[in-house]
């Protein structure tokens, strides 16, 4: 890898709602190696605790985000399948009405819809509600990658049945930037185990992914789901991973602001 590749590396945390194993304790990984996260909240699940506790962090580089709304499935995911435009938008309006409320000025208006699903009215109510960012997951695979082409081509936000990623360009239609994650750490997930059971890339695995990335995108996402990180071991593989791409030459971190603050760029013709 050489080491005139600049990357900006950011991390995502989805399911926040209540005070859990792993919460504070991957916040404070990253915090102790001067690595800020988004925090991505429930707005409808929000407690107070939790509340308060994401505002002190902010002096530690914690970014307030918003993960869909109450985290429920109504067909496919919370936003997806067939959901209608005016029932996704009675939800996000209350969710966003949350958000401003309790976090104010700290909140950043960027989404990351519950199971990685939304539809065509998804992300255009959004525009239509001020949110700035989509944070969805971008997959570098090849055939993904020709997939993405003609997607973007056609300027189309699902195409064949598929979500396109327009990762760090504006989402078609709309003054959204797409920011999305390209790597989890989890490889599976066993649900009938436990609410926490999964299984975990091995480290050089990620080194793996992480390079594939960053030669595809100058921007690199990291998702982290924070209960299935808690524990001495998948804390360690955590420390393991950020230590690893902290060393890797030409990597810096920041978040979702500030990545909006640097990529965004007057929308095109036919953007709004």
């Amino acid at each position: 890898m050489s080491g005139s590749r600049q990357t900006v590396v950011f991390f995502r945390n989805d399911d926040v709602n209540r005070m859990e194993p792993g919460l504070v304790e991957i916040t404070k990984v990253l915090a102790d190696r001067g690595i800020g996260i988004a925090h991505a909240v429930e707005p409808a699940n929000l407690t107070a605790e939790v509340r308060d506790w994401l505002l002190r962090e902010r002096v530690n580089g914690v970014e307030i985000v918003q993960h869909g709304f109450a985290h429920v499935e109504h067909d496919r995911g919370e936003f997806g399948g067939s959901r209608t435009a005016s029932e996704q938008r009675a939800d996000l309006v209350k969710g966003l009405d949350i958000m401003r409320r309790e976090f104010g000025d700290d909140f950043f208006p960027a989404m990351s819809f519950p199971f990685g699903l939304y539809n065509e009215h998804s992300v255009p109510i959004l525009a239509d509600l001020g949110y700035k960012v989509l944070s969805a997951h971008v997959r570098h695979q090849f055939r993904r990658r020709v997939y993405y082409v003609g997607g973007r081509l056609l300027r189309r936000g699902r195409w064949l049945g598929r979500h396109v990623s327009h990762h760090m360009s504006y989402y078609p239609g709309t003054s959204i930037l797409e920011v999305s994650v390209a790597i989890s750490p989890i490889s599976a997930y066993h649900v009938k185990s436990g609410p926490s059971a999964c299984e975990f890339h091995s480290l050089d695995t990620m080194r793996r992914m992480f390079r594939d990335c960053r030669r595809q995108s100058p921007v690199v996402g990291i998702v982290l789901h924070h209960r299935y990180h808690a524990g001495a071991a998948a804390l360690g593989l955590l420390c393991d991973l950020v230590d690893m791409i902290r060393a890797e030459p030409g990597v810096s971190f920041a978040g979702l602001a500030g990545i909006h603050a640097r990529f965004s760029r007057p929308p095109r013709t036919g953007d709004k």
